[in-house]
């Protein structure tokens, strides 16, 4: 695995959809329509599907975080900086003041305190194991 954060990949996703016109004009927008089996509707929204993709990328950094290795500490540091660039993103640009990017802001924050979290406890466990 790199040590490129995922939440990275995401904040440049939601980036270029900017960058394009796509966000923030179509975060309500409903790509498409989930018959359910109870008869109801599921109309999930673009936003919606990026916070679905932050789920994903915050279910994979945790799983890296469980890995000792040299670039540990590093990838904790990047992440760091990504979560920092998600704050300054959200609380900066009007663009970015919606419950869609809060929660990727969120999910950074998560990524980063469980990150350092887990590294420890791995670590932890690890020189334990070698004594």
């Amino acid at each position: 695995m790199s040590i490129t954060p995922l939440f990275a990949l995401v904040l440049l996703l939601y980036l270029v959809l900017h960058w394009v016109g796509f966000f923030p004009a179509r975060l309500e927008a409903i790509p498409l329509v989930i018959p359910m089996p109870s008869q109801g509707v599921m109309r999930p929204t673009y936003g919606d599907w990026l916070v679905v993709a932050g789920l994903l990328a915050l279910n994979f950094e945790i799983f890296k975080a469980t890995r000792i290795n040299d670039l540990s500490i590093l990838e904790r540091v990047i992440s760091t900086l990504v979560l920092i660039v998600y704050l300054i993103i959200w609380l900066i640009k009007p663009w970015a003041a919606n419950s869609y990017f809060m929660l990727l802001t969120l999910m950074a924050f998560i990524n980063v305190a469980a990150g350092f979290t887990v590294t420890y406890a791995a670590a932890k466990a690890s020189l334990n194991l070698s004594k």
